[in-house]
């Protein structure tokens, strides 16, 4: 993921793509939910489907990322999620 951060091209993505998705102020692109917080832009996308669960972050400004998962669905897993993205993306 860093490497769609870094405005280079990537396998996945062209440098282009990446950043017609990740520039403006749209609430919701491909998947992605833009909040900010912290004074940075954040994107999320996660999802599940009742046996797991999985989110990722990223900080385009900060440069950083972060994936998370887990081998439950249950609500819980949401909740511990959501507080372990928070710690490791507290700056």
């Amino acid at each position: 993921m860093l490497d769609l951060l870094s405005g280079d091209d990537t396998v996945i993505l062209t440098a282009a793509t990446a950043a017609d998705l990740f520039a403006g102020d749209h609430d919701y692109v491909a998947g992605w939910v833009r909040l900010e917080q912290g004074g940075a832009v954040t994107y999320g996308h996660d999802g599940s489907n009742t046996l797991w669960y999985a989110r990722a972050v990223l900080r385009p400004e900060r440069r950083d990322a972060v994936l998370v998962a887990t081998n439950s669905g249950q609500p819980g897993a949401v909740s511990a999620i959501d507080e372990l993205s928070e710690f490791v993306l507290r700056t």
